[in-house]
């Protein structure tokens, strides 16, 4: 959710030219506007981004909210939501897109026959435990 507090920001923010004024009379908006809203204003203000995604992001708000204040526990399921409000964030911001890391395995301990197998980089199955490429 930071991502997309911020991708929202720089969104509202960056096309704002002028003094202090204008900054100024845009902060309550972005400080004082539930994130819910923030992001639907941006989200139709930008364009490109179809409902389903925001629909999805929205969720992952929500999921975000259960994690924090209900100490809920996300489920693979809640992937998509989680990757929605990833993609709304990076439509959000103008330029060169960069890649979100992805968890590889990499960094994990396995047996020397399963590490050779996969070469360190694809999915791995090792006591029990799964890694996949989120």
């Amino acid at each position: 959710m930071s991502a997309l507090e911020v991708a929202i920001s720089d969104a509202v923010s960056s096309p704002i030219k002028g003094g202090d004024k204008l900054t100024d009379a845009a902060a309550p908006f972005l400080n004082e506007t539930p994130l819910k809203a923030r992001m639907i204003v941006a989200t139709s203000l930008i364009g490109g981004i179809d409902n389903e995604t925001v629909e999805d992001a929205l969720a992952a708000i929500e999921l975000r909210n259960r994690v924090v204040h209900d100490g809920f526990l996300p489920e693979e399921r809640n992937m998509k939501q989680v990757r929605a409000a990833l993609e709304v964030a990076t439509k959000l911001i103008p330029g060169p897109r960069i890649k979100f890391p992805v968890l590889t395995g990499s960094n994990f301990i396995a047996e020397p026959d399963v590490w050779q197998k996969t070469g360190g980089y694809e999915s791995i199955v090792a006591a029990g435990a799964s890694i996949s490429e989120a």
